[in-house]
């Protein structure tokens, strides 16, 4: 895949163009995942956010057009919102003695991570050139990593949010809340009764 055309002038254009990608849908969502943890759980939201982790990087080595690494990058950003929500759950979980102990580790992962892969993306990179994808190896590294979070959340973590609603409750208030701000809909009666009784169900 040669998006530039020859131009290598160009190479870092793209590079940053997907660099945005993944943070500006992350920006915009993160505020919406982080309140959503308030009415659901942390722990959906931080398993929707590993799923998409793992999907969208295994993904990222498979397409041959810049398209569809832009759209990989996208619904990652988009879904990836567990910053905010990790950051709640520490409050939740702590408290005054010894709440500065636990952020102090928040940044250890990352940071662990980013030493490790420097060593080992050169040495995928050099053992994948011949293959038809050579980047799915380099992204099934982080892909499995996600899944084996996801798998840890789901069996060993523990909800810290003890009110939480399912997320059909939270779509059956909205569609309420929604027709009850709009008056001007036509058909709005028919409508209504039809959400009291989604309600009531």
């Amino acid at each position: 895949m040669c998006v530039t055309n020859g131009v290598e002038q160009q190479l870092g254009y793209y590079v940053r163009f997907l660099h945005l990608s993944y943070h500006v849908p992350q920006t915009l969502a993160v505020l919406y995942w982080s309140r959503l943890s308030g009415h659901i759980g942390r722990k959906p939201v931080l398993l929707t956010a590993s799923f998409a982790i793992a999907t969208t990087m295994l993904s990222f080595g498979l397409p041959r057009t810049f398209l569809g690494l832009l759209v990989s990058r996208v619904i990652c950003g988009a879904f990836n919102g567990e910053n905010g929500v990790i950051k709640s759950m520490m409050m939740d979980m702590t408290d005054a003695t010894n709440m500065l102990k636990a952020y102090g580790y928040i940044p250890l992962p990352s940071m662990l991570a980013t030493i490790i892969w420097s060593v080992v993306d050169r040495s995928l990179d050099q053992q994948t050139d011949s293959l038809k994808y050579p980047y799915l190896l380099a992204c099934a590294v982080p892909a499995l990593c996600a899944s084996f979070v996801w798998l840890v959340v789901y069996f060993r973590l523990k909800e810290s949010v003890s009110t939480r609603a399912s997320l059909w409750e939270m779509i059956k208030r909205w569609l309420l809340k929604y027709s009850e701000e709009d008056p001007t809909r036509q058909h709005q009666g028919r409508f209504h009764l039809a959400l009291r009784s989604l309600q009531r169900s």
